[in-house]
């Protein structure tokens, strides 16, 4: 009688989380429902989670999100290249990805839209493989096993502070892949734990990341070498975007982490690295630049700063090594 009183209870609370999920969700609950529904373990020898090929959401935090047949969140674009195109392949996170944008207002389409503006035909190709919760090791995964297939000219990798973070695979349970419930009471959980614990709150918990002799600075370092020897490897050149932090651009409180990303990618001949920092004025609300008030996540005005400064260092070329970077 009680297990079924219990389960009675579970099936009412399911039923009205349900009801009200639209005035209840938050960026923890649509991330979860993004991990577990528009997600999937990629196959190779090093598995990792990638964008469910053929995903759709008609409303993922307030925006249409389609994945086209290959896993990106983008329209679809064949492996070989073809004649006369000039291919870059941005690899990144959520922010790469445009959580919380339109797919045509995440910056590596507004830099794509850029590059062709005014120009006959369409000679540049963007495509955007960011996915949600990507680090360093799982960007150079995805380059090895995909990124390669595409034949891109230039690899932009969009940085950002937790890409030294321990990415814990979506689940696949049916109770994590179906309830409302779940998700709900995770966040509230999850919340709780924030604000009593020093060690989650952000900026303690990325600075952790980077600290000396830790597993995930080791990890993170490693990682990102491998991508500079990749690009190094096939002569493709390599940007490396370094995107700020939304909700303190005053006193950036990871400066010397992105000092030292700086310095492991221009310590390579095949890599520059640029600052995305200055793209925003120091404004005591940073705030104007988020997705919403909840997440720092950087909205459609953000992603076209971002854009406008990598498109302005493109189109007016940059050294790398001995050698000059020039788009044709």
């Amino acid at each position: 009688m009680a297990a079924a009183s219990l389960a009675l209870g579970l099936l009412l609370l399911e039923a009205a989380a349900r009801a009200g999920y639209a005035k209840l969700r938050n960026l923890d609950t649509e991330m979860w429902r993004y991990a577990t529904l528009g997600k999937t373990v990629l196959p190779g020898a090093h598995p990792v989670h990638g964008n469910k090929p053929g995903a759709y959401f008609e409303d993922l935090y307030g925006v249409e999100v389609r994945i086209n047949s290959k896993g990106l969140r983008d329209a679809e674009h064949a492996y070989e290249k073809p004649a006369g195109r000039f291919r870059i392949l941005v690899l990144g996170d959520s922010i790469t990805f445009g959580w919380g944008v339109p797919a045509d207002r995440s910056y590596p389409k507004v830099l794509e839209t850029a590059l062709n503006a005014g120009g006959k035909g369409r000679r540049f190709e963007v495509l955007n493989a960011g996915v949600g919760n990507y680090g360093a090791a799982e960007e150079l995964a995805f380059l090895e096993a995909e990124g390669w297939k595409y034949r891109p000219d230039l690899v932009i990798l969009g940085y950002y502070v937790n890409d030294a973070e321990l990415v814990s695979y979506p689940s696949s349970s049916f109770w994590a892949r179906r309830s409302t419930l779940l998700p709900l009471l995770w966040s509230r959980v999850n919340s709780i734990r924030a604000r009593l614990d020093k060690k989650r709150r952000y900026k303690e918990f990325y600075s952790s990341l980077y600290a000396d002799g830790s597993e995930t600075k080791a990890r993170f370092e490693s990682a990102f070498t491998g991508i500079l020897r990749s690009c190094g490897r096939r002569g493709v050149p390599l940007l490396v975007a370094l995107i700020p932090d939304l909700r303190d651009l005053r006193s950036q409180p990871f400066a010397a982490v992105y000092d030292r990303v700086r310095g492991l990618a221009e310590g390579f001949p095949g890599a520059r690295a640029l600052d995305l920092a200055p793209a925003f004025v120091p404004d005591p609300d940073a705030s104007k630049f988020w997705v919403s008030p909840e997440d720092a996540h950087p909205n459609a005005l953000a992603h076209r700063l971002l854009a406008d400064r990598i498109h302005r260092l493109l189109a007016s070329g940059f050294d790398f090594g001995r050698k000059r970077f020039r788009l044709p």
